[in-house]
């Protein structure tokens, strides 16, 4: 048999655990572009993920499997999840050689599947997504079973023959973790720029947008509580709060417990084309994930989606953020208090010029993060 450097790639298995099409967010996006561009190459897939909606594409077998559920035990869902994922693959492996998982929660049976079948494993890691456990210290069991989910994560994470990280940040963090560095490539999210509203509608420059999902990782209370502060200066202010999530019905009391509510709007669940929608009803828009070892890895596909669509961006100082956006020329930086987010809010809102800027600089900035393009380098990578 001829070796995986040296083989013709001819069939590939693309996964993700997030919903392929319609995609409910970046990973499922990223993954969706991934397969297509594989096709481009002439190679077959099979698209093993959520999907509501066929991906309707030459090459393209499209084979739909459950999501992890959110509503209940993450970690049981999880091993569920991957049980159909290895029935479903253990059927597939004698016929391809190539595997692309978008993160390990759907690549958790690949290193045993690798020793019966000689494919090629690429891991595609947007997020470490144990590390967000840390966060549930409520929990005691998360708190109790985080450090050997942990080593599972990054055993699994070795056992790939090519490793795409986010960030430089990851990679170090991987580095350090016993990944060979020979083996990472940093490739950064992107966005669809022909597809994100340019133009803005009438009110856009009196509201503020956080778009996404509400989680415990995302840290949407904060821009609650900045709310009231923006609210004693600038009264007609509106605040969107576009997406679902776990902690989306915590949010909606406590804007109610805030007396704010008159000023917040929340949409609940959209498919990621309908949210994009939102970008045009605001001049603003936040990231307000705290600094911490989870959050600092990622950049969230939000800032190139606020940059390519003339919002200007306020942001806690992610690590990974840091790297590609620099404080007062394409994003404003604020130090994760509710304090200083309204400050920065209420003095973007005020300072037409310094806002322009900003937008301007941004949507300079995301022409470098073309999301057809970040599918290509991952394809060539794969390949090579």
């Amino acid at each position: 048999m001829e070796s995986i450097k040296d083989a013709k790639f001819k069939t590939a298995i693309v996964s993700t655990h997030d919903c392929v099409n319609p995609s409910w967010g970046g990973g499922g996006l990223r993954t969706r572009k991934i397969s297509l561009e594989l096709v481009q190459r002439g190679i077959n897939v099979y698209l093993v993920a959520p999907l509501e909606e066929k991906v309707l594409a030459d090459k393209i077998t499209n084979l739909h499997i459950s999501p992890p559920s959110k509503k209940y035990s993450s970690l049981l869902s999880t091993l569920r999840f991957n049980l159909q994922m290895f029935i479903k693959l253990s059927g597939l492996m004698k016929r391809t050689d190539l595997v692309v998982i978008h993160n390990c929660i759907a690549a958790l049976s690949i290193p045993l599947l690798k020793k019966f079948f000689p494919v090629r494993f690429v891991l595609d890691i947007t997020d470490i997504h144990t590390k967000y456990i840390y966060m549930e210290n409520k929990v005691l069991f998360n708190r109790i079973a985080a450090p050997f989910l942990e080593k599972v994560e990054y055993s699994i994470i070795k056992t790939a023959d090519l490793v795409i990280a986010v960030s430089s940040a990851m990679k170090e963090l991987l580095i350090s973790k016993g990944v060979k560095e020979e083996i990472i490539k940093v490739i950064p999210d992107g966005v669809e720029l022909k597809k994100i509203p340019s133009c803005k509608e009438e009110g856009a420059e009196m509201r503020v947008l956080h778009l996404g999902a509400v989680d415990i990782q995302h840290n949407v209370e904060v821009v609650l509580e900045a709310v009231s502060s923006v609210l004693r200066i600038l009264p007609e202010v509106e605040f969107l709060f576009v997406g679902g999530g776990r902690g989306l019905e915590y949010v909606r009391k406590k804007s109610i417990e805030l007396g704010v509510e008159s000023n917040c709007i929340f949409t609940g669940k959209l498919p990621q084309e309908k949210a994009r929608e939102y970008l045009q009803s605001s001049l603003i828009g936040i990231i307000p994930r705290r600094s911490c070892p989870a959050n600092d890895l990622v950049t969230t596909v939000k800032i190139f989606e606020y940059w390519a669509s003339g919002t200007a961006v306020i942001s806690s100082p992610l690590k990974a953020i840091q790297e590609i956006a620099h404080d007062r020329i394409n994003i404003l930086f604020f130090d994760g208090s509710s304090e200083d987010l309204a400050e920065k809010i209420i003095f973007l809102l005020q300072n037409r010029d310094f806002r322009r800027t900003l937008i301007g600089n941004g949507e300079r900035a995301a022409a470098n993060f073309d999301l057809d393009k970040s599918a290509k380098n991952i394809v060539d990578f794969a390949l090579d």
